[in-house]
């Protein structure tokens, strides 16, 4: 089976290039692999909760509160991933000029800067990884990709399909943070 890679994209089976829109998309292991990883430590939770109680009270405590926010933190993140995965394999794309996903776009050109990965801009982005698009207007979009695309197949994908188009600022942002990047590493 020969496998057409036109742009020789190192993560050509997640970036699927078509004639009028490039798609990031996840694969059945890597959001299999998320799901099983949450709902396992969700069922941990519950399992503090429902077996560790019973003497001291003290103990019972500790046992509700840790198991009881851990099984509503895992709870909440299973249901957004599993939810997420039900509309579709397509996490965000390249379209008429613009970075789309299912509840947002914005026009390429508008982009002042660009970032990808965990952030402390909103609570969600330490749990759910995230392109951060703060906007020549002054607004900053979040498309979050849920940790079931690697950091290396979107910085393959801004690389190649939004940052050529976003603003001169925007690409020299880019540049100086992939570099202070690959000095941490």
């Amino acid at each position: 089976m020969t496998h057409n890679n036109p742009m020789n994209l190192k993560h050509d089976h997640i970036i699927k290039v078509e004639q009028d829109e490039v798609r990031v998309t996840y694969t059945r292991y890597s959001a299999g692999c998320t799901v099983f990883g949450i709902a396992f430590m969700a069922l941990v939770s519950l399992g503090v909760v429902l077996f560790i109680p019973g003497s001291g009270f003290s103990r019972t405590l500790l046992a509700y509160l840790i198991g009881g926010v851990g099984t509503l933190f895992f709870g909440i993140a299973l249901l957004r991933i599993v939810m997420t995965m039900m509309q579709g394999k397509t996490l965000m794309k390249v379209k008429d000029g613009k970075l789309i996903n299912r509840n947002q776009s914005v026009e390429l050109g508008k982009i002042k800067a660009l970032e990808y990965g965990w952030h402390n801009r909103k609570p969600s982005g330490r749990v759910f990884t995230s392109v951060v698009v703060d906007t020549t207007d002054n607004k900053t979009l979040f498309f979050t990709y849920y940790n079931i695309v690697s950091d290396n197949a979107i910085e393959e994908f801004l690389d190649t399909f939004v940052v050529p188009y976003i603003t001169p600022e925007g690409q020299t942002k880019w540049r100086i943070s992939k570099e202070s990047k690959a000095e941490s590493r």
